[in-house]
């Protein structure tokens, strides 16, 4: 994986309740919960932050949905790893379509989300889907 490149597609949304339809709408559409993620503001960041980066997320990258969140906006997140290139596209697709921004758009463009998606990252060894 590139020093830039994060294996997780992330959406921000300033509504909590855009959040919640984009993550039902990747669900229903067929992405388990082993991959799917909704991060709610909630007691801080920190723990968030470290999940980020232990993961292989560009620290810049981490600091910033580290402060979106503390900033009270909702994140759902996609696991890349082991996803075809359409499934990828797809997730990014559904995330724009409800409303959300990355570390990379940065909410002025959502031409941007997700361009910094490991689309060769491999399946966690944890992964038992098959």
């Amino acid at each position: 994986m590139a020093k830039n490149e994060t294996p997780i597609i992330v959406g921000v949304f300033q509504d909590r309740k855009q959040a919640e339809q984009a993550y039902n709408e990747l669900y229903n559409v067929g992405f388990g919960q082993d991959y799917l993620g909704f991060a709610q503001p909630s007691d801080g960041s920190k723990g968030l932050l470290n999940q980020f980066e232990n993961v292989g997320m560009p620290q810049d990258d981490a600091r910033f949905y580290a402060h979106e969140y503390d900033a009270g906006r909702s994140l759902v997140t996609v696991r890349a790893g082991g996803l075809p290139e359409s499934s990828i596209q797809d997730a990014i697709t559904i995330l724009k379509r409800h409303g959300a921004y990355d570390a990379r758009s940065r909410g002025s463009s959502q031409d941007e989300l997700g361009s910094n998606v490991n689309r060769s990252a491999e399946k966690p060894y944890f992964d038992t889907t098959a």
